[in-house]
């Protein structure tokens, strides 16, 4: 007797025992599916890291010059590495690592990183970004800030989005990074005239190192007195546009003999102005502010969208003045997705069952097939809830099929 009639055999004998195992199996199953991450597509894992490089706006020829031949020296000391490519653009190098599919990305990341890291203590880079790259990593949500009445302007809409709104979204559970990109930014412009500079004997680069000089904060140690210990700092960074225009650049002698000090002010103009934007952020024909929001791996992103847009409901009414629009929701799709495929499978399993009581022409024999079919799909959500798979079009769809 083989196991297949062994099983048989048994439940014929005991079926009140194989309801119950039945009901306690599918009972488990509802309750794993309830906890299963909801996603798109499956957690697919590529062997890529992606280095980013920042440097002002040097042209890509020099980008690549300078950063791409020292990035490669440095790469080819990182073991597993299968392929390195590069792309230079104004300001910006990106270089694509990707490893054999047996490395462990985890400790090839850490090594990427220390391989790059000396790059960042060059005081011409601006950033060296180091990052696993995921193909599905997009944002789950995307909000857009505007105030309508002008009021506040872009640059406070940006401060309120990256202080207050980015803050409160990334404390929230499943969260991992919210961007902000648009709006305005403040810079100081010293422009100087370059006629003054040569009537005074000054070059840029002198002008250059008195405001680096001048823009510090230096520690001066400690102060005891009795049984109480002061730190003591030296306060020097600029506040306010004056206290740039104030800095002396040198001193020379007047025609009357005594020393006469130049200052910034005395050679160009300090300005607070907006920098130079490098996105631009429309929400229905309104300059605003975007915010892109990134789930963690392994999250439900339907659950997260649900959290986001609840939070965002109560940062609005902290927001006076300032609307925010939803522009995009990946749960909506996904939703719909697993919604349509559901539907399919129901109508398959239903069609499934018809055929059977044609062919079988039992009422009974009908029914214990067609209870199988669910029993065995939530046995298999059971598995999957433990085997840390989520719920997509992938899996549904294997579902489907085998029931």
């Amino acid at each position: 007797m083989n196991l297949a009639t062994s099983v048989a055999t048994l439940a014929t004998r005991r079926p009140v025992a194989i309801t119950v195992l039945a009901i306690a199996i599918a009972l488990v199953g509802f309750l794993a599916w309830q906890q299963i991450p909801v996603d798109l597509l499956p957690d697919l894992q590529s062997p890529t890291v992606a280095v980013s490089i920042r440097s002002g706006d040097r042209p890509p020829t020099e980008m690549e010059r300078i950063y791409g031949e020292q990035l490669e020296r440095r790469l080819f000391t990182v073991r597993g590495i299968r392929e390195i490519s590069q792309v230079a653009r104004t300001g910006q190098l990106i270089a694509t690592v990707v490893f054999d599919w047996d490395a462990n990305l985890e400790l090839g990341l850490v090594d990427v990183q220390k391989a790059v890291g000396p790059m960042a203590a060059d005081p011409a880079v601006d950033e060296v970004l180091v990052r696993r790259f995921d193909p599905r990593q997009a944002p789950v949500l995307t909000f857009g800030l505007t105030a309508p009445s002008g009021q506040p302007d872009l640059a406070e809409l940006r401060r309120l989005a990256r202080r207050q709104v980015a803050p409160g979204l990334e404390q929230l559970t499943g969260v991992a990074e919210v961007w902000v990109t648009g709006g305005r930014e403040k810079e100081v412009r010293v422009t100087l005239d370059p006629y003054r500079l040569e009537a005074f004997n000054i070059t840029l680069a002198a002008v250059e190192q008195r405001l680096t000089d001048e823009n510090v904060d230096i520690s001066a140690g400690t102060l005891e007195e009795g049984s109480e210990v002061y730190l003591v700092r030296g306060m020097a960074r600029f506040r306010r546009v004056e206290d740039i225009a104030r800095v002396v650049v040198r001193y020379i002698t007047g025609s009357d003999g005594n020393r006469q000090a130049i200052r910034i002010s005395d050679v160009g103009t300090v300005e607070l102005v907006d920098q130079e934007i490098d996105h631009l952020v429309r929400v229905n024909g309104v300059e605003g502010v975007g915010l892109a929001i990134y789930k963690e791996a392994g999250a439900n992103t339907v659950e997260v969208s649900r959290t986001v847009r609840a939070a965002m409901v109560g940062l609005a009414e902290d927001l006076p003045g300032v609307e925010l629009t939803e522009v995009s929701d990946d749960a909506a799709l996904i939703v719909d997705a697993l919604a349509d495929l559901q539907s399919a499978a129901g109508l398959g399993l239903l069609l499934a069952v018809v055929v059977l009581a044609i062919f079988l022409r039992s009422a009974g024999a009908t029914l214990v097939i067609a209870a199988a079919v669910p029993v065995s799909i939530l046995a298999t959500l059971f598995l999957m809830r433990f085997g840390s798979q989520s719920l997509n079009i992938v899996t549904l769809a294997g579902l489907a099929l085998g029931a």
